[in-house]
């Protein structure tokens, strides 16, 4: 086979710049002239005429005319100049009129489907390009889907919308449109809906969304683009991102928000939003409520009212356990959270975990075990996002939600030992009922065997109650008011032995009591702790009785200032100590106390009692006396974030002045959690730090306990 060299002229003869046969020339030029003369009238274009007719037959009909007859088009086309100007609105009227020119110019033309196609999407692009070029696009289009959505006269902004759609840019305006109402949604439900958490609100949406924003979103773009349940599906999104906003302050007002709540978990189905909410609201309370200017008791309330409310968000409780694992974290490292948990199980009163006690007497959830598992026809597996160590019934269980903050149940089952052998001891009646039955029901969540002390405990007091009234009734001259509790020490707390001198009368009493115990139990004896126990007292004030009940080292202080005329007595601190033979820091303690009872007074190292109410302090009444515990409770709860202020300052400055203390807490506390107390209220609070062994004062000025 031989190969002829490549003539240059022969290839540029088939191969010319127009690719054009040469009997078609003639054919091709006038076809040219005719789509340029159509492209630039101004007017409707009209059927070709004869000659132009026939020439597009010709190059239809000739062989792989069709081709470069497109292919000539959008040359032309591509070269025709478009005037437009920089208005949107010009600029979009200019396209319109081009684009129904190339219509009728390709119809004219009688290309096939593909060529058809292939001219369409080229001329398209170039349209495209001039409308993408105008340097308002954005702000104008904006302006115009405001204008429609306002309901105001919309005719031009409809016929540029149309205009848009005319050279498919479609698209690119539903995706501006849906861009733009998003953002109205939101702000439109945050105006509207934010904060209101006792309705529901989500028919009034759906309402709303039908039968006034669909209407004029229809008017811009075409309803198969975006449905009507995308809308909703766009409801639900902007709903949910501003509940998640919300979400702290929901579950403050629990109570309230139970419909908000319902809704919130209704959106959390059709959304994917859950991460998002656990994360959001995990950080809302380590910047609201985890830090050292939150009291303990506010931290546990809330944490009851997230369980409550995550479990109405999600009842499989995924959801709750990640977002309680952080609150749990920081609670175990709070020193009062225990006994402010078991104070509160323990005694129904009016502070923040008031509702606590009552959760005592409801069953426990029963915990789910493998084989019941096994035996569960409608049983399913914990969901794919739980934890690991996920256990619902430790979730959904208040008390047991409680209790899984510390690794170990004992921490709660020495504090209620504690606390409840503090109880029995301050019996007077020796009347358990209510204390039994608080036992029962702590065995009933914690097992029979954790409190075999407290059954023992129960057992001394009953067996002291006999014995107390064999003693009375043995011996008359005992006084009728003298009582003893007598306990088997082994299986009780340590108690604290502080000694001093009792008054003789006293002292003889109780010598006579344990003589007569004796009698009743030979085999056994007693050794009466002077420091334990409970006295009532009535102290006369500037024609005032107040009435008070206190430890005997309270008691024994308080009559050594005692007359039977209205004179005062004073003392040294030396010298009363030495009198009573009691420790000087728990002199100093008890001293303290009277004087916030505004009994005492001191001047120096002197005190002296209090003969008239112009002698009193500022900031205790009566009742307040005689509610003295539970406000005290109060106080100490409400100053408790301004504890580890406290500690810095006694630690950095040594022994301090109450009033130097005062006035460093207002300058040392931050503006987001202010020192607002009194120099009052300071003096009680370190008083109950004193009770809790946190704190001791030498004199008038206050240091850590060692």
């Amino acid at each position: 086979m031989s190969l002829r060299p490549l003539d240059r002229s022969a290839f540029l003869s088939v191969f010319q710049s127009e690719s054009v046969l040469p009997d078609l020339q003639q054919d091709w030029e006038l076809v040219k002239e005719w789509i340029t003369q159509s492209l630039e009238y101004q007017g409707s274009i009209k059927d070709p005429p004869l000659r132009i007719r026939t020439s597009l037959r010709s190059l239809n009909n000739k062989h792989s005319s069709g081709p470069h007859l497109r292919e000539l088009f959008l040359r032309v086309f591509r070269k025709h100049p478009i005037v437009v100007d920089g208005s949107l609105y010009h600029r979009l009227a200019s396209v319109k009129a081009v684009k129904r020119k190339v219509v009728e110019i390709v119809r004219c033309m009688s290309l096939d489907e593909s060529d058809r196609s292939t001219v369409e999407r080229a001329t398209n692009a170039v349209l495209q390009r001039i409308i993408r070029e105008c340097p308002t696009l954005e702000k104008d289009l904006e302006s115009m889907i405001s204008i429609v959505l306002n309901g105001q006269d919309s005719y031009e902004e409809e016929r540029a919308f149309k205009a848009m759609k005319l050279i498919h840019m479609g698209d690119y305006l539903g995706e501006l449109t849906v861009q733009l109402i998003r953002g109205k949604l939101a702000n439109y439900i945050k105006i509207t809906y934010g904060g209101r958490w006792n309705e529901y609100v989500l028919p009034e949406l759906r309402s709303w969304l039908y039968e006034w924003l669909l209407p004029r979103i229809y008017r811009i773009i075409d309803p198969n683009s975006f449905k009507a349940d995308s809308w909703i599906q766009v409801i639900y999104d902007e709903l949910i991102t501003i509940r998640i906003n919300e979400s702290f302050e929901i579950v403050e007002n629990f109570d309230t928000a139970e419909p908000c709540l319902e809704e919130m978990k209704n959106c959390l189905t059709h959304t994917h939003v859950r991460e998002h909410l656990v994360s959001h609201f995990t950080k809302l309370c380590q910047e609201r409520l985890l830090h050292a200017g939150i009291n303990t008791s506010t931290i546990i309330s809330f944490y009851l009212l997230v369980i409550k409310a995550f479990l109405k968000l999600d009842p499989r409780g995924v959801l709750l356990d990640k977002v309680c694992r952080p609150i749990k974290h920081y609670l175990r490292d709070r020193d009062d959270t225990v006994k402010r948990i078991v104070k509160a199980l323990l005694y129904e009163n009016s502070n923040e975990l008031g509702q606590l006690s009552k959760e005592l007497s409801k069953p426990p959830v029963a915990e789910t075990h493998f084989i019941h598992d096994l035996r569960d026809l409608h049983w399913v597996p914990d969901p794919s996002e739980a934890l690991p160590d996920f256990k619902k019934n430790k979730i959904s269980d208040i008390i047991e939600s409680l209790i899984s903050i510390f690794d170990s149940k004992h921490v709660f089952v020495n504090e209620f030992v504690s606390i409840i052998s503090a109880q029995l001891l301050d019996l007077t009646s020796y009347d358990f009922a209510d204390i039994a039955h608080k036992i029962d029901l702590l065995k009933v969540r914690f097992g029979e065997n954790e409190f075999n002390s407290l059954n023992v405990m129960i057992k001394d007091v009953d067996d002291s109650k006999i014995i107390d009234m064999k003693i009375h009734k043995k011996c008359p001259t005992i006084p009728e008011n003298l009582h003893s509790s007598i306990i088997s020490h082994l299986f009780w707390p340590q108690l604290e032995k502080h000694k001093f001198i009792l008054p003789l009368e006293v002292s003889n009493s109780i010598e006579n009591y344990v003589k007569e115990f004796s009698t009743v139990k030979p085999e056994r004896s007693i050794e009466p702790i002077h420091s334990q126990g409970r006295v009532t007292l009535s102290i006369d004030v500037s024609d005032q009785t107040r009435s008070f009940t206190v430890t005997p080292d309270k008691a024994v202080v308080i009559l050594k200032f005692s007359t039977d005329d209205s004179s005062r007595i004073s003392w040294e601190v030396e010298k009363l100590s030495e009198e009573l033979q009691m420790d000087m820091a728990l002199l100093q303690k008890n001293l303290h106390f009277w004087r916030q009872k505004n009994v005492l007074q001191q001047t120096g190292s002197v005190w002296s009692s209090v003969t008239s109410m112009e002698e009193q302090e500022p900031g205790i009444t009566e009742d307040a006396n005689v509610h003295d515990h539970n406000e005290q409770e109060e106080l100490a709860e409400s100053m408790q974030k301004y504890w580890p202020f406290i500690v810095g300052m006694l630690t950095n400055l040594g022994p301090t002045a109450l009033s130097q203390m005062h006035s460093f807490l207002k300058m040392l506390v931050p503006q987001e959690t202010p020192y607002n107390a009194t120099e009052k209220q300071l003096e009680l609070y370190l008083h109950s730090c004193i009770e809790e062994e946190k704190l001791e004062v030498n004199g008038d000025k206050y240091k850590l306990k060692k």
